[in-house]
């Protein structure tokens, strides 16, 4: 599937909800029960190395999106919500102390997995490898005891991030952490001895037994365990469900009316970069996956789709004057560029946090010459979270986000570009002017300080534009919003308010809208 960002932009809970019963049956086919996952931590800052597993950077939509993913899951298998708390660093996320104060924990950084607690009822949380006010999230009582199981009731269980998640024996099983993955070392023989000598309690012990128990006799795991079955893997439905998810995740960014292409006998289009004919689809972290198939890449995708058209690859740096004179002599230009496993991903294993959102050299130094070469070019982004895109915007035609797309994706990417499917995805997070519009990103000390304001919220109180705003998206047809009424007259006992609004489309496209609401409360930041 797309990666959990590329989903995120989709703003449908309904489809994620489909994703989420697909990955759990797939993962019961491979003999397994629990998944770890989603991921939900905010996108406090898109240099975040792990941003492509989450949803986008607003708690209200991170958390109906994680939500919908469970509910879906777990009619299968059990869930590990993940990772609590404050979790948005690679590089120092080992050793990292996050400050925050109570406020912003409570608004910002928490609504998400309470929701996916209360409202999903998720099986597990897996506690972060990060110190949250001084105290490892894996021993922090004030997150696991006070909040996690006293304010949100939570009756499941909690585990550790693994190897390196547990610190400490007696502070870990007293504040709530059950089970130490993916083996006994703090726990063990450990936790043992802390209970003969009487630093533990028995009864806590046997409290944290009674979580993990409960969860298998919950889900039927004693009754009803995992069936191996490859035949139910990588299912035409599962890959026609990819595919759609996919063709929905993609956001138009800019459009000076390139796009959609009209195939015609004759026409000549040249797909540019290395990374349009290659499987670029996520993280070499804990979040990689091995498709059961072939990678449907860019350059197959538009093959298989052009129909009369003639379509050309050219994989280098158009520095053989052959390749030129392709670029110059096409009709339409696609250019493929972005990011890869080598430019982000999950720390201590892979390439972890970006330093720059700024293009790979070689891949703008690609772009900028294809863009002299015509005017035509159509450039297809590929990564986790923003890439600043000021250096090219204004010398090419359009630009669409395809974040990295799943085993197929070429074919998404290509019915988008040939207008099968009109671009619905809208931006998870805020793509400022400037790198600079947003706060530092602090990757290096292992203190550092969070707080209320991140992405379209800064911006917003800094009174600074966005490049592209969160939610934003383009589409090949318009829509007209009218008869918006607010029902403030006669709200809901728990204080819910109504909005209503007609929405018409008025272009020549039959596509998808997202309606977008965003509330403020007067009066305070």
């Amino acid at each position: 599937f797309p990666v959990g960002m590329a989903r995120g932009a989709t703003w449908d809970p309904g489809l994620e909800a489909e994703v989420g019963e697909a990955i759990a049956l797939e993962l019961r086919a491979r003999g397994a029960d629990t998944l770890l996952a989603p991921t939900v931590n905010l996108l406090q800052h898109p240099l975040w190395g792990r941003a492509q597993e989450t949803y986008g950077e607003d708690s209200f939509h991170v958390g109906a999106m994680g939500t919908a993913f469970v509910q879906g899951a777990q009619e299968h298998a059990l869930c590990v919500v993940k990772h609590f708390a404050v979790n948005n660093i690679e590089n120092t996320r080992l050793t990292v102390n996050v400050t925050v104060d109570e406020r912003a924990l409570r608004e910002v950084f928490l609504p998400h997995f309470e929701r996916i607690v209360t409202e999903a009822n998720v099986a597990g949380v897996m506690t972060s490898y990060n110190r949250v006010n001084g105290q490892y999230c894996s021993q922090n009582a004030h997150l696991l005891r006070d909040i996690l199981r006293g304010e949100w009731n939570y009756a499941g269980l909690v585990m550790s991030d693994w190897v390196w998640g547990t610190h400490e024996t007696v502070p870990a099983i007293e504040a709530g952490l059950d089970l130490e993955m993916p083996a006994e070392i703090i726990y063990g023989e450990p936790l043992a001895d802390a209970v003969d000598d009487g630093d533990v309690r028995e009864a806590q012990l046997d409290t944290a037994l009674r979580r993990m128990l409960r969860a298998q006799y919950c889900y039927s795991l004693d009754s009803n365990p995992a069936t191996p079955d490859d035949a139910a893997v990588g299912t035409p439905a599962t890959l026609a469900l990819a595919q759609r998810v996919a063709e929905q995740s993609i956001v138009l960014l800019k459009n000076d009316g390139a796009l959609p292409i009209e195939r015609a006998a004759g026409l000549d289009i040249v797909v540019v970069g290395q990374l349009a004919d290659v499987a670029n689809i996520g993280d070499q972290g804990s979040s990689a996956v091995t498709p059961v198939a072939e990678v449907v890449t860019a350059v197959d995708g538009l093959t298989a789709a052009a129909g009369s058209a003639t379509v050309t690859h050219v994989a280098g740096d158009l520095s053989m004057m052959a390749d030129r004179d392709l670029v110059a002599g096409a009709d339409v230009v696609i250019v493929v560029v972005g990011l890869d496993t080598l430019s982000e991903g999950e720390g201590n294993i892979a390439a972890g946090d970006r330093s720059s959102l700024a293009l790979p050299a070689a891949h703008l130094a690609l772009l900028t010459e294809a863009a002299g070469l015509s005017d035509n070019v159509v450039v297809v982004l590929e990564g986790g979270s923003v890439l600043d895109v000021g250096p090219f915007v204004d010398s090419v035609q359009a630009i669409v986000m395809a974040w990295y797309p799943g085993m197929q994706g070429g074919h998404a990417i290509a019915r988008v570009l040939f207008g099968e499917h009109v671009p619905s995805g809208r931006l998870p997070m805020a793509w400022p002017m400037d790198e600079a519009d947003l706060p530092p990103f602090d990757s290096v000390s292992n203190e550092v300080t969070q707080g209320l304001f991140h992405g379209q919220r800064h911006l917003d109180r800094e009174g600074v534009a966005a490049r592209y705003a969160l939610g934003y998206g383009l589409s090949y047809t318009t829509f007209v919003y009218d008869s918006v009424m607010l029902d403030t007259v006669a709200p809901a006992a728990d204080g819910t308010v109504t909005a209503t609004v007609r929405v018409r489309n008025t272009g020549d496209y039959e596509a998808i809208e997202t309606v977008q609401l965003y509330v403020r409360s007067p009066g305070t930041e």
